[in-house]
């Protein structure tokens, strides 16, 4: 369990950054594959949807509280582009 929240912690503090699965597993002090099955067990969605996942929502939360350009909050979660975000945004909500 600890390593499973240093890895959220990590994944909360670098979400403007990119994001692999080896990376957050070597924070977790794990091989990626078994990271990635304790991962889902625990969290029930795999590690890249968890990201996706905390990605939009750092998004809608910057929606609402900031008039910062569309384009600037997608980079500031991590998104490639505007349009990658607006896609993304448009497909899970």
């Amino acid at each position: 369990k600890e390593a499973l929240s240093r890895a959220a912690q990590y994944i909360e503090r670098h979400l403007g950054e990119p994001l692999t699965l080896s990376s957050i597993a070597k924070v977790a002090g794990m091989s990626a594959s078994h990271f990635n099955r304790i991962f889902k067990a625990h969290h029930h969605v795999p590690v890249h949807r968890f990201v996706l996942q905390r990605r939009l929502e750092l998004v809608r939360q910057l929606l609402r509280d900031t008039e910062r350009p569309i384009a600037a909050l997608a980079l500031d979660a991590g998104f490639s582009s505007q349009s990658h975000l607006t896609y993304t945004f448009g497909r899970h909500y």
